[in-house]
C-alpha cells in the first residue's frame, strides 16, 4: 500500500507531534489544540500513521488560510475554516498559509485504517 498523505512543501517548523512522554520535555506546544484536532477526526490523542484512499483532516490552533486544491498544479481551490474537519480524496492538496494569532496550527489526520472505506 502507498501512503495517502504526502507533505509537498513543509514549513520551517513543520513537525509531527504527540502529547509527549512523562518526565521528558517533549510533545505538542499546545496539547489542548492537538487533542481537539484529533477529536475532530475521531483519533485517540496520541494517534499517528495513515494508509487510505481518502482522509479526514482537521485544522486547529492559530488562524491560517487553509485551502483545498483539486491537485498539485491548481492555483486555487476551496477555502475552509479552522476548528473543523474535512474529508480529502486522493490527489487533493492542502495549502496552509501563514499563521496569525498563535504560534502553532495542528493538523489532525484520521489514523484509523478501518475508516478508509467511510470516505
Amino acid at each position: 500500500m502507498k501512503p495517502a498523505l504526502h507533505v509537498l512543501k513543509p514549513g520551517l517548523m513543520t513537525t509531527v507531534q504527540d502529547l509527549g512522554r512523562a518526565g521528558w520535555i517533549s510533545g505538542a506546544l499546545d496539547p489542548i489544540a492537538l487533542r481537539v484536532a484529533n477529536l475532530l477526526v475521531g483519533n485517540d490523542p496520541g494517534a499517528g500513521g495513515l494508509e487510505a484512499d481518502g482522509v479526514r483532516m482537521s485544522f486547529v490552533g492559530a488562524a491560517a488560510t487553509v485551502e483545498i486544491l483539486p491537485d498539485a498544479s491548481a492555483r486555487s481551490g476551496t477555502r475552509i475554516e479552522t476548528m473543523r474537519s474535512v474529508v480529502l480524496k486522493r490527489g487533493e492538496v492542502v495549502c496552509i498559509g501563514s499563521l496569525a494569532g498563535g504560534p502553532t496550527l495542528y493538523v489532525g489526520v484520521d489514523a484509523r485504517p478501518d475508516h478508509a472505506a467511510e470516505f
